[in-house]
Formats: structure tokens, sequence, C-alpha cells
């Protein structure tokens, strides 16, 4: 493994939800509250930047298009190439909750996590959504719902709530979205489990709020690396680039006074990612 580099200096508040369209070969990011999606190509310039006017929390691809779904502050949209956007639903209809991070299931069935501003218990839930139809909550009584991924055979789902300092491990039935909490996942070492990702034989990589690194963890939770960030608040990653063995990491400026803070980092690895599932609008 080689030595952490630096991707793309940005001053992102809240650098989250890094996203590799292993379709275009270019990845893409969310900066939370200045309401911005972020494009780059996989040497590190800079695409496009898309203004929203709202907090988003993630961007994922669509299936057969090249549309991406949009989670913001309040609920869903899809957002074209050209930045124009077509509103799916609104869940949230206060001030004091917004969308966090979210992804798409294998099955593209689409898990999105709610979280209070002010980042209370109980605030926070996890919600499920296929095109067509409502939003499902799953889990509620959370506080900061963050990272989630599955595992290759479709039979297990890792969900952060990240106060906690745990990853819950569900056992989970893809064709009616059924969970069923199994145990726990402690985290080893100081910081908030964050944003993860899962590589191809199904480690888990989580990245440190408040923990300058990311963490390699076994599916039993055995810790097998740690990547030491130039930054505090390491908030997601994913693995891309040509052979998906590229992580890349995004971080976060808010409240700190940090020369890197909030910028894009990535380090060349020994293992191979998973393709990011596309959510199905079909």
């Amino acid at each position: 493994m080689s030595n952490v580099e630096l991707f793309y200096q940005i001053d992102a508040i809240i650098g989250e939800g890094a996203y590799w369209d292993w379709r275009t070969k270019e990845l893409l990011m969310v900066d939370i509250l200045s309401g911005r999606v972020i494009k780059f190509s996989p040497q590190g310039d800079l695409i496009k930047e898309y203004q929203l006017g709202n907090h988003v929390g993630a961007v994922i691809g669509i299936e057969d298009s090249d549309d991406y779904l949009l989670v913001e502050q309040r609920g869903l949209s899809v957002m074209k190439p050209t930045g124009d956007r077509e509103q799916l639903l609104t869940l949230i209809t206060d001030d004091v909750r917004r969308f966090n991070d979210a992804k798409a299931d294998p099955t593209g069935r689409l898990w999105a996590g709610v979280m209070g501003y002010h980042e209370n218990s109980g605030d926070g839930a996890l919600y499920s959504y296929q095109y067509g139809g409502l939003m499902h909550q799953m889990i509620d009584a959370l506080s900061v719902a963050n990272g989630l991924d599955w595992t290759s055979d479709g039979k297990t789902m890792y969900f952060i709530d990240s106060p906690t300092r745990k990853i819950g491990v569900y056992d989970i039935n893809l064709a009616t979205s059924e969970i069923k909490l199994r145990s726990y996942i402690d985290i080893p070492i100081p910081g908030n489990p964050d944003g993860m990702t899962l590589d191809a034989d199904d480690n888990l990589w989580v990245a440190l709020w408040g923990g300058s690194c990311v963490i390699q963890l076994s599916p039993e939770g055995k810790l097998l690396r740690k990547i030491n960030l130039p930054v505090t608040k390491v908030a997601s990653c994913t693995f891309g680039g040509q052979d998906l063995t590229t992580l890349f990491i995004t971080t976060a400026s808010w409240n700190i006074d940090e020369e890197l803070a909030g910028s894009v980092f990535s380090i060349e690895t020994d293992t191979q990612g998973k393709m990011a599932n596309l959510f199905k609008k079909s």
C-alpha cells in the first residue's frame, strides 16, 4: 500500500457521500452544508460543481440513466447532468432534521438516514424507498444515521449510528427489505464512525470523524489496518479508480482550522472495492 495523497484541495464544510461512478469513471461527493454536489475526474481535476440552494446528504447513480438521485435536506430529487432537478418526494417538513448519508442496496432500493441538526438522541431514523412508493421507516430512535453497506451475498447489512461508536450488524432479506439486528461491532480506537464502504472481501473501511483516519475492519470487527490523514474530521470513503483499488476519502472543515481540512484524499491499496449500487427508477 502506498501513502495517502492529496487528491483535490477544497475547503468543504462537510465533505461527504464519496461516490465512484464506475460507468463514467468519475468521483462525486457532496458538501452537505454548502449544498454542493462536486464531480472530479480520475486525475483529480474539477469537472463541475452543482449549487443546489439547500443542504444535501448524498448523490447516487441511477440505472439506465445519466441522471443522479439526490438525497436532499427534506427529500429526494432527480438531477440531470445540466443541474436541473425534478422533485420525487418530500418527507421532512420541519427545520429540526435533515437527510444525511444514503446508498442504494443491491436490488436498487434506496436506504437513507435522517438526523437532527442538534444531533439529539431520537431525532434520527433510517428509511428505505423504492421508486414510485413511500419511504418506510426501518430503524427509529437514532441520533446521527450514517454509513451503511451490504455484503457480497446480500445477506448482511452494516449500519452506523455515529455517537454510539458501534456498527450495527443486521440480517437482511433484500426481497422484502426486512432487517433484524444480529450484533454490534465496537470501534476499537478514538473517533466516531461516519461514512463506510465494504471491499470485495466484505471487510469494512470506516471513516472516523475526530479520529484523523480510516480504519479497515474484518467482518467480525478485528482491526486490520489504520490509514492516518492530516486532518481531524474524516467523513466518508469509497473505492474507485481503474481497478477499484484506489480509496477516496472526503473530510470536513466544520469548526476547525486545519490547512487541508475539507479536502479529498486518495490512497492506492492492495484491496479491491465493489462497484457502487445504482438506484433503480423502474
